[in-house]
């Protein structure tokens, strides 16, 4: 037991009082007296070199070990006895507990809430559209469409070079014509045609079937978002659902239609797009759908389409290819215009797309995990309870994403870290389990560009 200076000293006390009541000797008691004061200046002195000794003994300087240190004696029984019976060890004051409160609430000035009574019905790229001969064509390839035929007849003079952009627009607004294979040609003349001809995906009597498996399978996921909702939230809903539920699969039966997407769970990104677009339409959320080029995270660049969605009142683009299967991809392609410009090119044909300069719905941006100068202590810890609430058990690891406002704010924290090394982010994680009751460790952590990428794991 660690024995504290005040307990030493009423010890030798103790011995030297006993031994003056014992002599009854004037002289005796001076020596003693003597005795006393030399043993407590003795003690004082050792304690200054060693004021802490936990094992309850102090070094003899007149004894020494095999490698030259000092020897220890032992504390003597009486001594032993007079510390228990005498003192009692201090109490140490406990700590205050760590508190934190999180005082940021998402919002979104011009949220709407969702009406699924009234879905959107847009035609937004019909509309782009400049002369009355291009919009006939539209209106040709949307009856024929309905009726499933496999020749639709052209009713105004258009080209071929018009009418495979105005088929291809027809497509983009309408992800519910999931009949069709995705070739087809003109025929007549190529600088006025006679007709689109097309082939059908399926038998024409089994497409009621279909329409309404593709009914039941859009149900379970508009049934999670009730009325009233934000617009945001139902969005991130659909995204969330398209994302974990789809497989990307280039074998897919349907691999470029709404069936595909959401009866077989399987298809490419026109399948992701057309599923994405069906289902905030039938929300009443404004949506379109781009065709283009795209890079994604592996470097790899192909034919893709994606979407762009109408969100508080603001246009933004997002992509739920790059999403599926990726806890990331959920995060860094959700209403980030700036990050899909950055490696997404629209065809020509897609000349006259809405303007992308808003970013308050971006995920990171909407939830409050983006830190500035300053905030980067509240920021992770709202960080890490985000994840934390949104953590899938299954997965060992908890992975925690958050974005530098600027890069002034990247390079404050890259360089505290540089100084302090893992001990800044230990803290704030040991903070986070005081509050939260929990008992992550950090595990590690990585910058990707403007993004902070910890892993946490719950021990």
């Amino acid at each position: 037991m660690k024995k504290t200076r005040f307990v030493r000293v009423l010890c030798l006390a103790a011995a030297a009082a006993l031994l003056l009541s014992l002599t009854g000797c004037s002289f005796l008691e001076e020596l003693a007296g003597q005795a006393l004061e030399d043993l407590t200046s003795k003690l004082e002195q050792q304690l200054k070199t060693d004021p802490s000794d936990p094992s309850g003994t102090q070094p003899d300087p007149g004894v020494t070990t095999a490698d030259g240190e000092p020897a220890t004696r032992p504390t003597t029984e009486a001594a032993t006895k007079a510390s228990t019976t005498t003192t009692t060890k201090p109490t140490q004051p406990t700590q205050p507990p760590v508190t934190w409160k999180d005082t940021y609430v998402p919002s979104y000035g011009k949220t709407v809430t969702v009406n699924k009574s009234k879905p959107d019905q847009t035609e937004y790229w019909r509309s782009t559209l400049k002369t009355q001969a291009e919009r006939d064509a539209y209106d040709a390839i949307a009856a024929g469409a309905a009726a499933y035929q496999t020749r639709i007849e052209m009713t105004s003079a258009v080209s071929w070079q018009q009418a495979d952009r105005i088929y291809t627009l027809f497509r983009n607004d309408h992800p519910e014509v999931f009949w069709y294979n995705s070739g087809y040609y003109g025929t007549g003349p190529e600088s006025h045609i006679d007709a689109i001809n097309l082939s059908l995906s399926v038998e024409a009597k089994d497409i009621p079937a279909k329409k309404k498996q593709i009914e039941a399978a859009a149900k379970k996921i508009l049934d999670d978002i009730p009325n009233g909702t934000a617009d945001i939230l139902a969005e991130l809903t659909v995204y969330q659902r398209l994302a974990a539920e789809i497989t990307y699969d280039l074998d897919a039966p349907h691999l470029r239609d709404l069936y595909g997407a959401l009866v077989e769970k399987r298809c490419v990104c026109v399948g992701f797009a057309d599923a994405f677009r069906y289902l905030c339409s039938r929300l009443g959320i404004r949506t379109i759908s781009i065709t283009g080029r795209a890079t994604n995270d592996a470097g790899k660049t192909e034919a893709h389409r994606w979407n762009a969605v109408m969100i508080g009142g603001q246009w933004y683009q997002v992509d739920v290819t790059f999403a599926a299967g990726s806890a990331l991809g959920q995060v860094k392609y959700f209403n980030n215009s700036e990050k899909i410009r950055a490696n997404h090119t629209p065809s020509q044909g897609m000349s006259d797309l809405p303007s992308f300069h808003a970013e308050a719905a971006e995920y990171l941006r909407y939830f409050g995990l983006v830190y500035q100068n300053g905030d980067f202590y509240d920021t992770m810890m709202r960080a890490i309870r985000h994840f934390d609430e949104r953590w899938v058990r299954t997965d060992p690891t908890l992975r925690v994403t958050m974005r530098a406002g600027s890069a002034a704010a990247a390079q404050a924290v890259k360089g505290r870290l540089q100084k302090e090394g893992d001990a800044y982010l230990e803290q704030i994680v040991r903070d986070y389990n005081a509050v939260f009751r929990t008992d992550f460790i950090l595990w590690d952590y990585e910058f990707q560009d403007d993004l902070l990428l910890l892993r946490l794991v719950a021990l």
